[in-house]
């Protein structure tokens, strides 16, 4: 009894011995008595603040133990919450009911070794059904071996689809492939992961059914983002017709992928979205033999690329750019383990020369020193002088920066082999690097104070020989406890210079 009397809160059913309930029932009869003998004191005298601060206390303690010995403490949890579901939630029940928002979106989870639940689509009927008309977003997600049919329930709602996120056995998607081409008016984003390999998976029943190809985003023209992951011996992408000029966005991941054409496939699907402000493609670590890639993925509208090759020497990278036309280009991220950084090099040069692009920003990332070295990455970069974003990163501790690093100091009396006027924004993963080397780079960057303004921090522009654009450095390197106080200093004397330096440990 005594731990709950001390309790400022009390959760869940109480268990007292009678004469514990006897023992509360006094103490509550007693304080009673002194908050009457209160108020009589009030009444006579007048109510001052001390009197009624005492008031409040009694009643609070009066209200506690009456909490304390409260018939429903002393009720089951089960006959608790029955109660509530009757009287108590159901309003709110109806009011979550009657906003149909709660219900636009629905996020579906199912193991394969469950066992299936007739349920499943009723509820998810129930669910959607109380959406209105609302626009809906769905996640799916099913493991291989799911044996129930939860896909069926959301046919119906095609229609309303915006955002369809699924990642399922390709049975658990085939319902959804035999609906008409006019199913999906409203989707915006489609992003269908098939990453498990899938015996199953696009069959020739399937391709003798559907010749043509997969028609049912074909009159999508709301669909703006598309994002397929696949491994398998097929490709279901190169059978999916998409809407001309439609999609904006387009991300490729090709694991485990064991099609030898898939290079062609996924290289036509790209030429088919000629609308593509936003490209990414991951390509697979398996070494496919490259076919022709004479004819040009024309793409007049794309800003940003990114390509990963998680292998050496596939030459996959160097095969699209060989093919790319791209004249608005902006950003570039290249994540590339292969040795042909010499072919890359020549053909980032040619497809900078054929497009005219004037490159914003530059990411090279896993360029690690087993395979490439410091020295290597110096034309990858140059190759783009017009660049004012350059960031290196996940380079590994065996890649050497400090070629880079002695190659970006900024001379503007002697441009060196990596000379990058428009340069605002640097960030190098430099592991080990000598703590002067860094200080080198950085007070190159140091804008000269204007002795002629009395303000401290006004500088020379770049017209009056300010020195480099350069405004931010981000440096990445493992260094010693000691030299903290050492990057600390460089950034407060680079601040006073007009350069953001922040050092990652």
């Amino acid at each position: 009894m005594t731990q709950y009397l001390s309790l400022p809160r009390i959760e869940g059913p109480i268990w007292l011995e009678p004469n514990e309930i006897i023992t509360i029932q006094t103490l509550i009869s007693e304080a009673q008595e002194q908050l009457v003998t209160l108020e009589n004191r009030m009444n006579e005298d007048g109510a001052d603040s001390e009197l009624a601060s005492l008031k409040s206390l009694h009643a609070v303690e009066i209200a506690s133990l009456q909490n304390i010995v409260s018939p429903i403490r002393r009720m089951p949890p089960e006959i608790v919450s029955e109660i509530f579901r009757a009287y108590c939630a159901m309003d709110s029940g109806n009011a979550a009911h009657a906003t149909p928002k709660l219900w636009s979106e629905i996020r579906v989870q199912r193991e394969g070794y469950r066992a299936p639940n007739a349920a499943d689509s009723d509820i998810a009927t129930q669910w959607l059904s109380r959406s209105g008309d609302l626009p809906l977003d769905l996640n799916i997600s099913l493991r291989m071996g799911y044996r129930g049919n939860i896909s069926q329930a959301f046919l119906a709602f095609s229609h309303r689809i915006r955002s369809l996120e699924v990642c399922l056995p390709m049975e658990h998607f085939e319902p959804f492939i035999h609906l008409p081409k006019s199913s999906f008016p409203s989707l915006e984003t489609l992003i269908v992961d098939f990453r498990n390999r899938d015996p199953f998976y696009f069959s020739e029943e399937l391709q003798s059914q559907h010749p043509s190809g997969i028609e049912i985003f074909s009159d999508s023209r709301q669909l703006k983002y598309v994002e397929f992951t696949e491994a398998g011996d097929s490709c279901l992408l190169e059978n999916i017709k998409f809407p001309p000029d439609a999609v904006t966005s387009l991300k490729i991941a090709a694991y485990g992928c064991c099609l030898d054409q898939f290079l062609s496939l996924y290289f036509d699907t790209v030429r088919g979205m000629n609308q593509l402000v936003h490209c990414k493609i991951e390509f697979p670590r398996r070494q496919f033999e490259i076919s022709d890639t004479s004819k040009p993925i024309i793409l007049p509208f794309l800003q940003s690329l990114s390509l990963s090759e998680p292998n050496v020497d596939t030459g996959y990278a160097v095969a699209f750019f060989r093919c790319l036309y791209a004249p608005l280009l902006k950003d570039l991220h290249l994540g590339h383990e292969s040795q042909s950084h010499t072919e890359l090099v020549k053909q980032l040069a040619e497809f900078r020369a054929r497009s005219a692009v004037s490159l914003s920003s530059l990411h090279l990332s896993y360029f690690l020193g087993d395979i490439i070295s410091g020295e290597d990455l110096i034309p990858l970069v140059a190759a783009f002088p017009s660049i004012c974003i350059l960031r290196i990163s996940n380079t590994g501790s065996s890649l050497d920066l400090r070629p880079v690093i002695h190659a970006l100091v900024y001379d503007p009396t002697s441009p060196g082999p990596l000379h990058l006027p428009n340069l605002e924004e640097l960030y190098l993963d430099a592991n080990e690097v000598e703590e002067e080397e860094v200080r080198h780079l950085i007070q190159s960057y140091w804008r000269p104070i204007n002795e002629n303004n009395a303000g401290a921090n006004e500088f020379l522009s770049d017209v009056e020989g300010g020195g480099s654009r350069v405004r931010k450095a981000t440096i990445l390197t493992y260094t010693t406890l000691a030299n903290i106080n050492y990057f600390a200093e460089l950034a407060h004397e680079s601040a006073l210079h007009g350069i953001q330096f922040e050092f990652q440990l």
